[in-house]
C-alpha cells in the first residue's frame, strides 16, 4: 500500500528541466541530505517583512503552486544550481512550510522512497497550554521498522530542542496531524482554540479554533490524496465557511468530517482517501478560490494540472 505515496502527483513532479533533474540526482537518497536540501531552498514569507534585504515584490512567490516551477526558480539563484550548497534568505525561494513539505515530496519520490504530506498543527511547547500552530510535515516509510515516520522539513537544525528528532517527530506531541486534532478538540481533550495560524485574540475567527480545524481536516484529506494544496486555497464545503459561527462549523460539518478523520486517521487506505475525494465537497475542484499573489484580497485559479485534468 506504501507505494501508492512513491510516484509523483501532478503538483510534485520535478517537470523536465534538466537543471533540476540533475541537481536531484545528485542527492544521495538518505532522509538527512533530503532534509537539508527542502528546508535550505524556502525562506519564510512571514520573515520577508523583517528583511529589508530581499525585494519585498517576492512575496507573490509564496504563491508558487508547483514543485517543477519552485525549483526551477530556484536554481537560477546563489553562486551554483545546485541543492546540496548552503542558501542564503536571498538565494531562497518565499514560501512556508508547504513548500519545504512539497520539496521533500519531490525529492524522495524521486528517490523511490514513500512519502505523503501530512496538514495539521506543530507544537509551540508551551509548558502549561501549548498551542498547535498550523504546518505541514512528510511522512515517510521505513520499510525496515514497518512504520511511517513523520519528518520535520521547514525548521532549521539550529532550533531544534534537545529532545526532538526532525527524522522522526513525535505524533502528539511534537505534531497532530489534521484527524488528531479534530478529534482532540471533538472528544474535550484540547479546546479548539489552542489551534490556528496564531495565538492571540487578534486572529479572525476563519483563521483558528473549528473554522481551521476544518479547513486542515480538508486539507490532509487532498495531500494524502497527491494533491498538495496551497494552504489558502479553499474549495466545495468550505466555501463560505469563514463567515460562519465557530459552532455552526460544527453543526453542519461534524458528522462529515468526523468521517473523514476516520479514514485519514491511523492506518491510512490510500483507495479510501481516493473514494472520499470523489464525493461532492471534498475532492479538489477544477476552480478553487485562493489568496491573490501579491496578499490583497482573494481570487479563483484553474488547478486543473493539480487534479491531473
Amino acid at each position: 500500500m506504501a507505494s501508492y505515496w512513491t510516484t509523483q502527483s501532478p503538483v510534485s513532479s520535478p517537470g523536465t528541466d534538466p537543471v533540476v533533474l540533475t541537481a536531484i540526482a545528485a542527492l544521495p537518497p538518505d532522509l538527512s541530505t533530503l532534509r537539508t536540501a527542502s528546508t535550505n531552498t524556502t525562506y519564510h514569507f512571514i520573515r520577508l517583512e523583517s528583511n529589508p534585504s530581499i525585494d519585498q515584490t517576492r512575496a507573490s512567490e509564496k504563491s508558487l503552486r508547483y514543485a517543477s516551477a519552485i525549483l526551477s526558480l530556484l536554481l537560477t539563484r546563489g553562486p551554483s544550481p545546485s541543492l546540496t550548497i548552503p542558501r542564503t534568505p536571498i538565494d531562497r525561494v518565499i514560501g512556508c512550510s508547504r513548500d519545504t513539505a512539497l520539496l521533500f515530496l519531490t525529492l524522495a519520490r524521486a528517490k523511490g522512497i514513500p512519502a505523503r504530506g501530512r496538514v495539521g498543527f506543530v507544537s509551540d511547547k508551551d509548558p502549561t497550554a501549548p498551542f498547535w500552530l498550523d504546518h505541514v510535515v512528510v511522512e515517510v516509510y521505513d520499510a525496515d521498522q514497518q512504520r511511517w515516520k513523520m519528518v520535520e522539513t521547514m525548521a532549521s537544525d539550529g532550533s531544534r530542542e534537545p529532545d526532538e528528532d526532525y527524522l522522526d517527530y513525535r505524533p502528539g506531541v511534537d505534531f497532530l496531524t489534521a484527524p488528531e486534532a479534530w478529534k482532540a478538540a471533538r472528544e474535550g481533550r484540547i479546546d479548539a482554540s489552542r489551534f490556528g495560524v496564531a495565538p492571540g485574540d487578534g486572529m479572525p475567527n476563519f483563521l483558528k479554533g473549528w473554522h481551521y480545524l476544518a479547513h486542515n481536516v480538508l486539507h490532509d484529506l487532498v495531500w494524502l490524496g497527491k494533491t498538495e494544496m496551497l494552504l489558502w486555497d479553499h474549495w466545495g464545503v468550505q466555501n463560505g465557511m469563514r463567515d460562519m459561527a465557530p459552532g455552526e462549523i460544527v453543526e453542519r460539518f461534524g458528522g462529515l468530517l468526523d468521517e473523514v478523520c476516520e479514514v485519514t486517521g491511523g492506518e491510512v487506505d490510500s483507495a479510501k482517501v481516493e473514494g472520499l475525494m470523489k464525493r461532492e465537497g471534498l475532492g479538489v475542484t477544477r476552480v478553487v478560490g485562493t489568496v491573490v499573489p501579491s496578499g490583497e484580497g482573494m481570487m479563483e485559479e484553474d488547478v486543473s494540472r493539480a487534479i491531473g485534468e
